[in-house]
C-alpha cells in the first residue's frame, strides 16, 4: 500500500486531505489495544477461543460492542466477570477497525498480479509470467471481479506456491478450494492494510468521527464480496467453515489461480481440491511379514513407499539365470529380454525363462516382485519393469563375465536404468568399462561383492556399484567380502523372495543384497525422474547408515542402504546434512535445504545492489522458514561460524528479523535480532557469530522470522553459511566494539578492550597492549585477492619511553613471520590516534595470511592503544588536519566554527581539550583554539 488505500470490494472512505500520511501511529495504538484484548502476540494469531481462557480474535468476530451486529454465533465465549472489561476493549478494537476503513481509499491490494504459465511442470515459486489479453478474458469469465480488483489484474502474476502432486496418492483434478478469511482475521487484515502513511493528527480526528456500525458493515461487505467473486466458477460451498470449491479456468494452472486470488487479500488459503486415494504404504502381500529387510529399522522401504512405489517406466534388468516367466508375482511386470549366451533377443527366440537354476528368479523378486497385489511378497519397487537377461545356460548358474557384461550393456541400450549382476567379477577392468558405457546411457551397473568373507575387492571401480551384505543386527555379514572397492552394504541374510517353482523362500548371500540395492536406485529415480544417474547414486551414498568406521570404509563402504531416507531426500531434499551448510539462492528457487515455510517465501531479485543473475530469499510480514537439520556436533572441537547477510526495505523502525537456533531437545533460542531503523537499505549487511554451545549437535536448525506488520515489510536474506571457521575474507577489519573476538578475529591476544583511550577513530573501544604484549590475527584468505593490499591500524601510545616500538609483522605463504614495519614512540603521550598503513608483499598472498602486533615495553605502564585494524585493498587518506574547523561548511573557518568550539567548551567536551594540562578545560585550550583558527586551514 503506497497511498494509504486499502481494498474494500466497494467504494471506500478516505482520510482527510489535510494530512497526507494518516493513521500510522494511531494504528499502532489500535493494534496494541487489539493485542491487549486477545492476549500476547499479534492480533492475527489465535483462532480458537475457550470460555475463561482468554479472548481471541474469534471473540472480536463473534462478540461486538453493545448494539453492533457482529454475529454472535457462539454467545458466551467470554468468561463470567470479564464481559464489561472486554466490551470496552472491543469498542477500542472496533474503533481501530473503523479507522482502518475510514482511512482507506478504495481499490484492492495488488501484491500479486496476473499472468500465465501453461506448463505446470516448469512452475516455480516467484516466477513471473505475462498476462495476455486472451488469458485476461478467461479470468474475467471465471470470476466476478469487484470494483477494487483491478490492481490484482495488472500485467503479471508472481507464483507464491507450487502444488506438487503424487500419482496414486493425491492428484490435481482441475478443482480448487478457497477459504474466506474469518471476520476477525479480515478485520485484522484491513487494519494492517491501513497502517502505512498515517499521522497522529488525522488519526485522532478520524477516531472521534467514526461510525462503528458502518465499520463492521464494511467487514461483512468485503467477506460477501470474496464469496461473490467465486460465483461464476463455483461448484460447491461448505458454509460451516466458509470454504468454496470452484473449477480452474481453461489455460490456467492451480498455482496461477491461487496467486491471483490470494493477491486480493480476502482468502486465508487457496489450494487444489485434491483427488486422494486410500493411503496404505504397507503392501497387502500376505508374506510381506517375512521380509524383515523392508522394515523401518533396516532398509525402511515402508518410508520410501510413502513417496513412491515405482512404475513400469523404470526398468531394472536382472543379468542372471533368467526369470520364471509364469511366476504370479513377476509375470505382469516382465518386459522383453535377451539371452547373452545365444545372442538372441526374446523376440528372436532367445530363452530368458529361468528353467535350470532359480538364482535369477530369486534376485528379480528382491527388486521387482509386484507389491500390494494381495499375493506373495513385495519387491523394493511395486511395479518396476522387470527385464530378464539370461547370461547362463548351465544348471549351476555359472556364466562367462563377458556374457554378463554384454547382457548388461544390451539392457542399458534397451531402456534399463539399472543392470543388476549378482555375480563375481566386480573387481575387473572390463566390469568398470561396461559401467562407464552404461553411465554414458544414463544408467547404473550394480555387482555383488562375494560370499567368502575375505578382502578381495582390492581395486576401487568407480563406474561399478559394488554391494556387500548386512545382517539383522545392522552390521556387515561375516560372509560378505570386503575391500576398498565396496560402496555400500544391504540386507543379505534370509531374504524372503520369489523362487523358480512359483513359490517363495529364504535366500542368503550378497547376490540378494545387490538386487535390493538396484531396487533402491530405481525407486530413487522413480521418486524424482529429474535426477541424473550420478545424482541417484550420490543420494544412495549420502543416506546410507554409517555402521563402520566413520565415513567410507573398506568393510561397509558408505554404510547400509536406506531406501526410505534416500527416496525422501530425492523428493523433498535431505532431512539432515553435513557441514558446511551454504545457500546463496542461485538460480532463483528455494532449494531443498529449507523446511517448514510459514507464509509465501520467495527467492527473487527485488533487493537493492544485487549483481545480475543473483538472487536473495525474501520474507515479509510474519513469514518464517527453517533450515534442514545440520550435523554440527563436529563443531565441539573447532570454532563454528554462522554467517548471513540481510537487507530490509519498507520495514518500519523498530520492526525486526529474528534469527534463532534449535538446541538438542528441540527448544528454540534467539541467536540474533536485526532491527530496522526505518530507512530502506541499499546494500546487504553481513552478520557473523559463533555457533552457541547448545547448537553443537547433529540436529541443529536455524530459523528466520520476519516480525513485521504487513506485506510491505520486506527482509532479504543471502549467503547463509554454517560451518567450521577457516579464515576471514577480504576486506577484514575490526574496531573492537564487541571486545577482543577470539573466535573469528584473533587467534591469540594479550590485549584488552577498553574505552580509556581518547578520541577513538571508531566507536568508543580500542585494544590496549601493555609491556611486551602481542596480538595475532586469525587466518585471512588472500589467495585471490587484489594485486595491492594494505595492513592498516591506528595507534596511540601513553607512558611509552622514547625509542620503544610496536612491531607489525605478517605471516607469508610458507608460514614464516616477516617484518612489515615498526611504529616508534617519541616519548610524548599522544592525544589522538595516528594512522599507520603498510603494503603487504606479494609473498604473503595465500590462504593463511595473518598479522601480528608486538610491543617492546617493559612495564604495564607502557601502553599502546590500537584501533581501526584492517587488511584491505583500500588505502586511506585522512583529511587535512585543521583542528579549528569544527562546523560546516568544512574547509573554511568562520563564525560557525568559533560557535562550535564555545559550545564544546561550555559542555566540558573532551573535543575542546586542545592543550596541556589534558583532562581539564581552561584558558590554555581557548588560546590553543585561537592560535589554530588564526593559522587557518591548509
Amino acid at each position: 500500500m503506497r497511498d494509504g488505500r486499502v481494498p474494500s470490494g466497494d467504494a471506500a472512505f478516505s482520510c482527510p486531505r489535510l494530512v497526507p500520511a494518516v493513521c500510522r501511529r494511531g494504528m499502532h495504538r489500535i493494534s496494541r489495544t487489539l493485542g491487549d484484548t486477545i492476549g500476547p502476540g499479534r492480533a492475527r494469531i489465535g483462532r480458537k477461543t475457550r470460555s475463561g481462557q482468554g479472548f481471541g480474535m474469534v471473540g472480536l468476530a463473534e462478540q461486538g460492542p453493545p448494539g453492533h451486529p457482529m454475529g454472535g454465533r457462539r454467545p458466551g465465549v467470554i468468561g463470567p466477570g470479564r464481559a464489561r472489561r472486554v466490551e470496552m476493549k472491543i469498542s477500542m478494537a472496533v474503533a481501530g477497525l473503523a479507522l482502518a476503513l475510514v482511512c482507506s481509499a478504495g481499490g484492492a491490494v495488488s501484491a500479486q498480479d496476473a499472468g500465465g504459465l501453461t506448463d505446470a511442470a516448469q512452475i516455480r515459486v516467484g516466477q513471473v509470467v505475462s498476462l495476455t489479453p486472451e488469458r485476461r478474458a478467461s479470468l474475467d469469465a471465471a470470476f466476478a471481479w469487484r470494483a477494487g480488483d483491478e490492481g490484482v489484474l495488472s500485467a503479471e502474476i508472481r507464483v507464491g506456491e507450487v502444488f506438487r502432486e503424487r500419482a496414486g496418492s493425491y492428484e490435481k483434478q482441475g478443482r480448487m478450494v478457497a477459504k474466506v478469511r474469518e471476520r476477525a482475521d479480515m478485520a485484522t487484515r484491513m487494519i494492517g492494510e491501513a497502517r502505512s502513511g498515517l499521522s497522529p493528527v488525522a488519526r485522532d480526528a478520524v477516531v472521534h468521527q467514526t461510525d462503528w456500525a458502518a465499520a463492521m458493515d464494511r467487514v461483512e461487505a468485503r467477506m460477501e464480496g470474496a464469496r461473490a467473486r467465486l460465483a461464476p466458477s463455483l461448484l460447491e460451498s461448505f458454509d460451516d467453515i466458509d470454504l468454496h470449491a470452484f473449477g480452474v479456468p481453461d489455460g490456467w494452472t492451480e498455482e496461477e489461480i491461487a496467486a491471483v486470488l490470494m493477491a486480493t487479500g480476502d482468502y486465508e488459503y487457496v489450494e487444489p481440491d485434491w483427488r486422494v486415494y486410500p493411503h496404505d504404504t504397507t503392501p497387502n502381500d500376505p508374506l510381506y511379514g517375512n521380509q524383515w529387510h523392508h522394515r523401518s529399522g533396516f532398509m525402511n522401504s515402508v518410508r520410501a513407499w510413502d513417496f513412491a512405489t515405482g512404475g513400469p517406466d523404470i526398468i531394472v534388468a536382472g543379468c542372471d539365470t533368467g526369470v520364471r516367466l509364469t511366476h504370479v508375482d513377476l509375470a505382469s511386470s516382465l518386459v522383453p529380454g535377451f539371452n547373452a549366451v545365444t545372442n538372441l533377443t526374446q523376440a528372436q527366440g532367445g530363452v530368458v525363462d529361468d528353467t535350470l537354476n532359480g538364482h535369477g528368479t530369486a534376485t528379480a523378486g528382491c527388486f521387482g516382485a509386484i507389491g500390494n497385489n494381495g499375493t506373495g511378497v513385495s519387491g523394493v519397487g511395486w511395479r518396476f519393469g522387470v527385464m530378464p537377461v539370461r547370461v547362463s545356460d548351465r544348471s549351476d548358474g555359472v556364466a562367462n563375465l563377458s556374457d554378463i557384461l554384454q547382457g548388461a550393456r544390451w539392457a542399458s541400450d534397451n531402456g534399463a536404468f539399472v543392470a543388476n549382476c549378482s555375480y563375481g567379477g566386480a573387481n575387473s577392468s572390463q566390469a568398470n568399462s561396461t559401467g562407464v558405457y552404461i553411465r554414458g546411457n544414463g544408467g547404473l551397473l550394480t555387482f555383488s561383492s562375494g560370499n567368502d568373507g575375505i578382502e578381495d575387492q582390492t581395486t576401487d571401480r568407480p563406474a561399478v556399484i559394488i554391494v556387500g551384505a548386512s545382517n539383522q543386527a545392522n552390521a556387515r555379514a561375516g560372509f560378505s567380502n570386503y575391500g576398498v572397492g565396496i560402496d555400500v552394504i544391504a540386507p543379505g541374510s534370509n531374504i524372503y523372495t520369489t523362487q523358480r517353482g512359483g513359490g517363495y523362500g529364504n535366500s542368503t548371500g550378497t547376490s540378494f543384497s545387490v538386487p535390493l540395492t538396484a531396487g533402491a536406485l530405481a525407486l530413487i529415480k522413480a521418486a524424482n525422474p529429474t535426477l541424473t544417474n550420478l545424482q541417484v547414486e550420490q543420494i544412495l551414498y549420502d543416506t546410507a547408515l554409517d555402521v563402520g568406521t566413520p565415513g567410507e570404509d573398506d568393510f561397509t563402504g558408505h554404510g547400509i542402504v536406506r531406501v526410505g531416507e534416500a527416496v525422501e531426500m530425492a523428493v523433498v531434499g535431505p532431512s539432515h546434512i553435513d557441514l558446511p551448510f551454504f545457500d546463496d539462492f542461485a538460480g532463483g528457487v528455494l532449494s531443498s535445504l529449507w523446511r517448514n515455510p510459514v507464509g509465501v517465501i520467495e527467492v527473487n531479485q527485488n533487493a537493492a545492489g544485487l549483481d545480475a543473475g543473483d538472487y536473495a530469499m525474501n520474507l515479509d510480514a510474519t513469514d518464517s522458514i527453517e533450515t534442514v537439520a545440520l550435523r554440527a556436533a563436529v563443531l565441539a572441537s573447532s570454532v563454528g561460524e554462522i554467517r548471513f547477510s540481510t537487507q530490509h526495505r519498507g520495514v518500519e523502525a523498530g520492526e525486526s528479523l529474528l534469527v534463532e537456533y534449535r538446541d538438542p531437545i528441540g527448544n528454540w533460542y534467539a541467536l540474533a535480532t536485526v532491527t530496522s531503523d526505518g530507512a530502506d537499505q541499499s546494500e546487504f549487511v553481513q552478520h557473523r557469530m559463533a555457533v552457541p554451545f547448545l547448537g553443537m549437535h547433529d540436529d541443529l536448525k536455524l530459523r528466520f522470522t520476519a516480525q513485521g506488520s504487513d506485506g510491505g515489510d520486506e527482509w532479504f536474506i543471502d549467503d547463509v553459511r554454517v560451518g567450521v571457521f577457516v579464515s576471514n575474507q577480504l576486506p577484514w577489519s575490526t574496531g573492537f566494539e564487541n571486545g577482543i573476538d577470539l573466535n573469528f578475529d584473533w587467534a591469540a591476544s594479550d590485549a584488552v578492550a577498553t574505552t580509556e583511550a581518547p578520541n577513538t577513530p571508531e566507536g568508543t573501544f580500542s585494544a590496549r597492549l601493555t609491556g611486551a604484549g602481542s596480538m595475532t590475527s586469525r587466518n585471512i584468505d588472500v589467495s585471490s585477492g587484489p594485486s595491492t593490499l594494505y595492513a592498516r591500524l591506528r595507534t596511540l601510545h601513553t607512558g611509552v619511553p622514547s625509542g620503544q616500538t610496536l612491531t607489525v609483522e605478517y605471516r607469508d605463504f610458507l608460514g614464516v613471520w616477516q617484518p612489515l614495519g615498526q611504529i616508534t614512540s617519541n616519548g610524548v603521550d599522544q592525544t589522538a590516534f595516528a594512522l599507520n598503513q603498510f603494503q603487504i608483499p606479494f609473498g604473503a598472498f595465500g590462504l593463511e595470511l595473518a598479522v601480528r602486533y608486538t610491543a617492546s615495553g617493559t612495564s604495564p605502564d607502557h601502553k599502546w592503544y590500537i584501533d581501526d585494524v584492517a587488511v584491505t585493498e583500500e588505502f586511506v587518506v585522512d583529511p587535512v588536519d585543521c583542528p579549528a574547523d569544527l562546523a560546516a561548511p568544512f574547509g573554511t573557518l568562520n563564525f560557525f566554527d568559533v560557535s562550535a568550539f564555545i559550545s564544546l567548551y561550555n559542555a566540558q567536551d573532551p573535543a575542546a581539550d586542545l592543550a596541556a594540562p589534558f583532562g581539564t578545560l581552561n584558558f590554555f585550550d581557548v588560546s590553543a583554539y585561537i592560535s589554530a583558527y588564526n593559522q587557518g586551514c591548509p
